[in-house]
């Protein structure tokens, strides 16, 4: 007879650390057809099913990447109501560090591709076209291959203009 097992904390905090060594990660926005209801997004497909975002507009690299665990109060950052303190590698193990927080800053001031977005996804180890592997952000076209969708959300929509600079923070939690 077969049992089902807990996935430890120092499992998970191992399987986040080796994540953050072996992958590169983006954000890419996307949607820019309204949903039915603008103030209450559909929610996001089957996780087993869902393979990209609809309708890119950029992919842009992260310019920061932390293992993190969460606090009570006065952590490094706040996402989503809920405190987190970065955990550096070594310790990520010994901490139970077992969130991986990301940033990612579209800065249409910087030429990126703006518009009205309404969902967001990581992929990990995009492959850029020939002639963009140093780029920090990608247009559509200039993507070979999306990767890995490593998460994906919906959202109400989101307005990204060309003089703002917008930052994205994403906690993934490994289970």
């Amino acid at each position: 007879m077969a049992s089902y097992g807990l996935h430890s904390y120092l499992g998970r905090a191992r399987l986040a650390l080796l994540f953050k060594e072996h992958s590169t990660l983006w954000v890419a926005v996307g949607r820019t057809t309204e949903w039915d209801d603008e103030d209450d997004p559909d929610e996001v497909e089957n996780p087993l099913t869902v393979e990209s975002l609809e309708e890119p507009i950029v992919y842009v690299k992260s310019s920061f990447v932390s293992l993190c665990k969460q606090v009570d109060d006065n952590g490094d950052v706040t996402v989503g109501g809920q405190d987190y303190e970065f955990v550096a590698d070594e310790d990520a193990i010994s901490e139970e560090a077992m969130y991986l927080y990301s940033l990612y800053e579209l800065d249409g001031p910087g030429g990126m591709p703006t518009g009205t977005y309404r969902q967001i996804a990581i992929f990990s180890n995009v492959v850029p076209v020939a002639g963009h592997a140093s780029d920090d952000w990608l247009l559509p076209e200039d993507v070979d291959d999306p990767g890995n969708l490593e998460y994906m959300a919906n959202r109400t929509k989101i307005v990204f203009t060309s003089g703002e600079v917008r930052q994205e923070r994403i906690i993934i939690e490994f289970n």
